[in-house]
């Protein structure tokens, strides 16, 4: 039963992010993505251990969002980063995030069903579509 309510909370996790980004057009869906894609990963320290991306390129998305959407009751000392980034800018670093995140659980449900080793396909990505596309030509 708790192998089910993690994967539930992983999936209500990933759905809300999945949400924020496509409606983000604003930088408080921005910001409640990457609240999300930290939580998936047990948090916002935790998160930046994978290397997806550089820790200050997602820190600075994080504390440009943070900025502006408290922008109008913003507290003392509370200052927006000298170099903002552009919301477009925002929205492809979460692009790249999601992107990695399907690839890692990809990764790790073909190792989980086939009892493989997940690191075996993680250097080419040509593989792992090989693999997918073989498997899913065999079920037809």
């Amino acid at each position: 039963m708790q192998g089910r309510t993690a994967i539930a909370e992983i999936e209500e996790l990933l759905d809300d992010a999945l949400i924020d980004f496509g409606r983000a057009d604003d930088w408080f869906d921005i910001y409640k993505c990457l609240e999300c894609l930290f939580e998936l990963y047990g948090g916002e320290h935790e998160f930046y251990k994978l290397k997806w991306e550089p820790k200050d390129k997602i820190k600075l998305a994080k504390r440009t969002a943070d900025s502006y959407r408290h922008a109008k009751r913003a507290r003392p000392g509370q200052k927006p980063p000298p170099n903002p980034m552009k919301i477009g800018e925002a929205k492809d670093l979460l692009a790249i995030l999601l992107q990695a995140f399907m690839r890692e659980e990809t990764l790790a449900e073909i190792s989980r069903s086939y009892n493989v080793s997940a690191g075996r396909f993680r250097g080419s990505l040509y593989k792992v579509s090989k693999f997918l596309l073989r498997f899913l030509t065999s079920i037809r």
